[in-house]
C-alpha cells in the first residue's frame, strides 16, 4: 500500500491507499469495535491508477482519481466506505501532470478540482462543482509557471480559496520556493 490519504465522513474516519497493480482501495471504519482491527473497517476497491485524492466536506467524501495513467481525472463519491453512483469526469482531456492534482470541499459541500497542464505555457486550472456531477469549464489562475509540483489546494470561509505549490527557485539550480 502507498500514497494514503485520509478524510472524514461526519466523525468517521475513511482511509484511501494504492497498490501497484492499478487498484485504489477505500476503508471506512464502522464505528463499532477495534478502531485498529482491519474487521471494523468497510473494503471497496476502485480500479484506477495515479495519485489518487481523497476530501471529506459537508457533501460527503470523494475521490479524485484518474482510471489510466495518461486519462482524464474522474470525482467519485464515497458513501460508507463505498463507491455510490458512477464516476463524473472531471478534466476535458489529459493534459496535465501525473500526480499534480488536488481536491478539495468547501463549507457549502462545493468541489474544486485543480490540477497542471504541462506544454507551450505551464499554467494551473480549476474547475468547480456544486454537487460533483456537473463541472465549470477550467479556469487558468496562475499563468507561465517554471516546473510546478506539490499542489494543494484550500477553500475559504467566503467560498473563495487558495492554492499553493512548489516551483524551482530561480537562483538556483536546485530548490523550491
Amino acid at each position: 500500500a502507498y500514497n494514503g490519504r485520509l478524510a472524514l465522513d461526519g466523525s468517521t474516519p475513511v482511509a484511501e491507499f494504492q497498490d501497484l497493480s492499478n487498484h485504489i482501495y477505500i476503508r471506512e471504519y464502522n464505528g463499532t469495535g477495534d478502531i485498529n482491527s482491519s474487521s471494523s473497517w468497510s473494503v471497496a476497491e476502485i480500479n484506477g491508477q495515479g495519485y489518487s485524492r481523497l476530501v471529506g466536506g459537508p457533501s460527503g467524501v470523494w475521490l479524485l482519481y484518474q482510471k489510466t495513467f495518461s486519462g482524464p481525472l474522474f470525482v467519485q463519491r464515497i458513501v460508507h466506505g463505498q463507491p455510490s453512483g458512477a464516476p463524473s469526469q472531471v478534466t476535458p482531456n489529459s493534459d496535465f501532470a501525473h500526480a499534480n492534482y488536488a481536491i478539495t470541499e468547501n463549507a457549502n459541500g462545493g468541489l474544486t478540482v485543480g490540477w497542471f497542464n504541462f506544454g507551450t505555457s505551464t499554467g494551473l486550472y480549476v474547475q468547480n462543482s456544486a454537487d460533483g456531477r456537473h463541472w465549470s469549464a477550467p479556469q487558468i489562475i496562475a499563468r507561465n509557471l517554471n516546473d510546478p509540483s506539490d499542489l494543494s489546494l484550500g477553500a475559504a470561509g467566503d467560498s473563495g480559496g487558495f492554492a499553493a505549490f512548489q516551483a524551482p527557485d530561480q537562483g538556483s539550480p536546485k530548490g523550491s520556493q
